[in-house]
């Protein structure tokens, strides 16, 4: 008869799966349960939330933000969290209808937030002319017409607000005030997570500012308009953007423009980004002396978890004051 063998695997299954969850140092099964949008967002959460409970990531490094269609493990995830945090219906267009459903008490819309400095969308001088229609391609007169990653309320600002230190510093602070009126029996990690990541972000941005202080004042072009905030921050000098919406194609008129002001303006440096390869960047520099680097304001290329916005901020600072300083292609 094998019914006992059965239970007692059963019920060793069941001591091991204990002595597991004891084991698993401070994680408690009853902690907040935490989503956010994209890896820059999910880094600062998981830091804020470290030695309590991991955080989701709703949509992983390769899934642009631009672009739609949720896997269903993205939809258990936001069903199942206690919070979701995300930048807005001006980036994360795909997750709309999703958190549409959500009570407004389970969700951070960063681009309403108060607390963080919000710039307008792309389209002032020198960075968001002659962009697109919303017709899959650049249009060639001239007009602005703003940035058409989304719809909705919070859509009418720059929503990549995460490439701001002043910005990854308000993040941790609504998330810690959340986290301990939500969950007391860990607030005092909360706190002592969130005064030490404000520690590791004023260091980083002190460390940053260092690095480029010699090549503040050179021009270059990013092929996304995603960079203003950091652009702000370091008082750097950002000639244009290509396109506002990088899944969109620049017209002829627009990549004439932008050749004749790599000429003019004697820019030295063209960015591309890990996850795109645009040809226009290379009719752009045709005939120039300009320089190519790597701009990733998603970190595409980086491990995911709490370390991953430090990593992304820094490498921008280094790959900026790299191929400014003559170490591009």
């Amino acid at each position: 008869m094998k019914l006992p063998c059965l239970i007692v695997r059963r019920g060793l299954v069941a001591l091991a799966f204990a002595l597991f969850s004891l084991g698993a140092g401070s994680v408690r099964a009853d902690a907040p349960r935490i989503a956010a949008s994209i890896p820059p967002l999910h880094s600062l959460a998981s830091a804020v939330m470290a030695d309590v409970a991991p955080v989701a990531l709703l949509l992983p490094a390769g899934h642009s933000p631009h672009e739609g269609g949720l896997a269903p493990s993205t939809l258990r995830d936001m069903a199942g969290a206690d919070l979701v945090l995300w930048s807005g219906p001006g980036l994360e267009a795909g997750l709309v209808r999703a958190i549409g459903q959500l009570p407004a008490e389970q969700v951070i819309t960063l681009t309403l937030e108060d607390g963080l400095h919000l710039l307008p969308p792309g389209g002032g001088e020198g960075e968001g002319e002659n962009h697109a229609h919303d017709h899959g391609q650049d249009d060639d007169h001239g007009h602005d017409h703003g940035h058409d990653h989304g719809a909705g309320e919070g859509a009418a600002v720059d929503p990549h607000l995460w490439l701001s230190s002043e910005n990854a510093l308000a993040i941790v602070d609504r998330l810690v005030d959340w986290l301990v009126v939500s969950d007391v029996d860990n607030a005092a990690r909360y706190r002592d997570n969130g005064a030490h990541l404000r520690g590791e972000i004023e260091d980083l941005r002190n460390e940053i500012d260092a690095r480029i202080a010699g090549v503040r004042e050179l021009p270059f072009i990013v092929f996304h308009d995603a960079y203003r905030y950091f652009v702000e921050e370091y008082g750097l000098n950002q000639a244009a953007a290509v396109t506002l919406n990088p899944v969109r194609v620049p017209g002829a008129r627009r990549l004439s423009g932008l050749r004749a002001l790599v000429q003019s303006d004697n820019v030295l440096c063209v960015f591309a980004e890990p996850q795109f390869e645009p040809r226009a960047l290379a009719v752009i520099r045709e005939g120039s002396g300009a320089r190519t680097g790597i701009l990733d304001p998603l970190g595409v290329g980086l491990e995911t978890g709490p370390t991953l916005w430090f990593q992304l901020m820094r490498a921008m600072g280094e790959s900026l004051a790299g191929c400014l300083s003559g170490g591009g292609s």
